[in-house]
């Protein structure tokens, strides 16, 4: 079984650099159709429907606001639609780029959740922790701070709930107790950051060369996977130095459309973000057959 996120950390992060890289640079509306789309069925593969089902529910309001925010402030644009009541002009232009700005937004927070489930802070720390000690440490302490923290929230809610406080039907008490919670929550955090920062000290972290033990063995395998990722790398740097994905739209929309010229490159690009995606479906299908 050899799943994406079970490849070398140098694979995982060669990949995830570049398409968060493509992500956030290309603005042609396929392109970020290919993002998003590839992006949220990676998440679904990575940690399951609810999760994916319970992050959309933040990142659909973020979409739409996003989306509205642009026009309302960006009065750019030969093509008018309608007037706002303020009297600016609410153009075609500007709603379009809102739209694929909040699709570009939410594409590149998918990738940055997959990037978390794949590149653990043991990766991580493998990475980078001969190189900068100190940042690696921090970034992977902030990694491990989101689930610990929702999973402290909890257990002090329950704790709270426990012992009549949390129970209350009272927007005023509910709003105390929260805030009591927040307070036990930001002292606890602050414990922890101590207490973890003086055990490291003690082990004389950072403090001279590091050695460390990896179980991480770079195979035949990693190196199809990592060419693989460095040609669709370069043929769609190619395709892109070209103007195969240029998009435009001020002062007027101008998208380069799909043609037999420029298909390869498309084509390439979806490639690219499918292929962790590929990469799970081909080793659950491998399992099932096995059994």
């Amino acid at each position: 079984m050899r799943a994406f996120k079970d490849y070398h950390p140098i694979v995982n992060l060669i990949y995830f650099l570049a398409v968060i890289g493509f992500s956030v640079v290309f603005m042609h509306p396929v392109c970020i159709a290919i993002s998003l789309s590839c992006a949220l069925v990676y998440s679904v593969i990575l940690r399951g429907r609810r999760a994916v089902v319970l992050s959309l529910g933040m990142m659909l309001p973020l979409f739409i606001f996003t989306a509205l925010l642009n026009p309302v402030f960006n009065h750019a644009g030969a093509t008018v639609l309608a007037y706002l009541p303020d009297g600016n002009p609410l153009t075609l232009e500007s709603l379009l780029y809102g739209l694929c700005s909040a699709g570009m937004l939410v594409s590149v927070i998918c990738i940055f959740s997959c990037f978390g489930t794949v590149v653990s802070g043991e990766k991580f720390i493998y990475l980078f922790g001969r190189i900068l000690p100190s940042i690696a440490l921090l970034i992977k302490m902030t990694f491990r701070f989101v689930p610990l923290f929702a999973r402290e929230i909890k257990e002090v809610s329950d704790a709270q709930k426990g012992i009549g406080k949390g129970e209350n039907t009272s927007l005023l008490q509910k709003a105390r107790s929260g805030i009591s919670v927040l307070s036990v929550m930001i002292t606890k955090s602050l414990e922890n950051a101590v207490e973890t920062a003086s055990s490291m000290k003690s082990r004389g972290y950072g403090s001279g060369k590091r050695t460390a033990f990896s179980n991480y063995k770079f195979s035949s395998s990693d190196g199809t996977i990592l060419g693989a990722t460095v040609l669709l790398f370069a043929l769609i740097l190619f395709g892109a130095a070209l103007g195969e994905n240029s998009a435009q739209f001020f002062p007027k929309i101008k998208i380069t459309p799909i043609t037999w010229e420029n298909v390869e490159f498309f084509i390439a690009y979806f490639i690219l973000s499918a292929l962790p995606m590929v990469i799970e479906i081909k080793e659950v299908w491998r399992w099932k057959k096995s059994r």
